[in-house]
């Protein structure tokens, strides 16, 4: 069910290079964002928690941020993760009818069926996402209550996550005095934010490219089909920099966001950047050319990663546009890069369906974090694919909160 008009949600959008902290009311159409903070983020590595205490202080000065911001105190966040412990598989539930109607009680119970698989006890469930509905044979049914028939099934998408992964996150979160709503996924969460309704029907891979890590999720039908998660982002773009140039990690972030291009030819040739070096603190002079094919090479790594991903699950064909969100959408001539990788349509994804502060917000970096807040504005553990008013999603929030409830003591 939606939250009340005049209640407050807030996103918290933990990533390898920056937190987010979005603070947004729930209004009755919809959601404004009210309070916007970031703080670098030095405490992960690849999307998993490897120095809490820097963590923590990082959350705790994004909050502060928005906090100030939105003239309101946080108390509690629907906190975003990413990483590469990240696993999706389809399942089925089926229950018979007997030739009545189907009431919300047995849309709950079909979606419980298909939930009730086996996983690794390493493992924990953060999303059970609809597909479609199966009514007598008759397949994309998406709303079945009403309808009459013998047998009613539920095809679903199961996302899961290492649970020793998802410890990290919620302990520094509780340390920075912030309590868990719930636990997204980033990709979901910006799929929320930046996907058209049209591009979900029609067959979309939104790809968001994170400091540590790259998330892609793959929609056809206005279905979840496919998620995967890659273990390269911008992070390695700019120690890339750092190391073919000999220069410090910050200067080579200031160089990739002053000058990157991801299309070496449309950089005028001769031109150079002075820069200081590591060490001796001498100005260099670099070709700006050699920058931009540093990072062409890495960016055109992580996108073939994606198109070999599509093409290996056989579901390349039915993607029509792709859609970039992240840091790294920032960098000049991803899209045209990324459109000649993919053979297809391709645009930077920006957070949508919102009101308030959109200019602060505009951009693919604060997707996630948006994506966040209006995933809390429905209060549900399947987001806007599932059905607001199943009673399942209330017992599976509750049966989530119980488990973090336990991760924590």
């Amino acid at each position: 069910m939606r939250r009340k008009a005049g209640s407050t949600i807030t996103g918290l959008d933990i990533g390898s290079a920056k937190v987010c902290c979005a603070i947004a009311d729930q209004l009755e159409g919809g959601v404004e964002i009210i309070g916007l903070g970031t703080h670098p983020s030095t405490g992960l590595v690849k999307g998993m928690v490897v120095d809490v205490e820097a963590t923590t202080e990082a959350i705790g000065k994004a909050v502060e941020e928005a906090e100030k911001m939105a003239h309101q105190r946080v108390r509690s966040a629907f906190i975003g993760i990413a990483g590469t412990g990240i696993k999706g598989f389809a399942s089925q539930g089926m229950l018979p009818l007997r030739g009545r109607k189907v009431t919300a009680e047995d849309m709950e119970r079909v979606i419980e069926a298909a939930a009730a698989v086996a996983i690794p006890k390493d493992l924990e469930v953060l999303h059970v996402l609809p597909q479609e509905y199966i009514l007598d044979y008759l397949g994309g049914v998406k709303d079945p209550i009403g309808m009459q028939g013998a047998r009613l099934e539920a095809n679903c998408y199961i996302v899961t996550m290492d649970s020793a992964a998802i410890a990290p996150y919620v302990q520094c979160c509780r340390e920075a005095g912030i309590d868990i709503d719930g636990v997204v996924l980033e990709t979901l969460a910006a799929a929320d934010a930046a996907l058209a309704d049209e591009e979900r029907q029609t067959g979309a891979a939104l790809l968001d490219i994170g400091g540590g890590t790259t998330g892609m999720m793959v929609f056809h039908n206005e279905a979840v089909k496919h998620v995967a998660a890659f273990a390269y982002g911008g992070g390695h773009v700019t120690n890339d920099i750092a190391r073919c140039l000999h220069l410090t990690t910050a200067k080579a972030e200031w160089l990739k966001k002053r000058y990157g291009h991801c299309l070496p030819a449309d950089v005028m040739p001769g031109e150079e950047i002075e820069v200081e070096s590591v060490g001796d603190g001498e100005t260099v002079v670099i070709d700006n050319r050699v920058l931009c094919e540093i990072i062409e090479a890495r960016v055109d790594e992580i996108l073939q990663l994606a198109l070999t991903e599509l093409q290996r699950v056989d579901l390349d064909r039915l993607v029509k546009d792709i859609v970039l969100t992240g840091g790294s959408a920032h960098l000049r001539g991803i899209d045209e890069l990324a459109s000649k990788i993919f053979n297809r349509h391709v645009r930077i994804g920006q957070p949508r369906h919102i009101g308030g502060l959109v200019d602060v917000v505009s951009s693919p970096m604060y997707a996630a974090a948006v994506g966040l807040v209006l995933f809390g504005s429905n209060e549900m553990s399947l987001s806007k694919y599932g059905k607001p008013n199943d009673p399942l999603f209330g017992r599976v929030s509750r049966k989530f909160k119980t488990w973090v409830t336990k991760l924590i003591k």
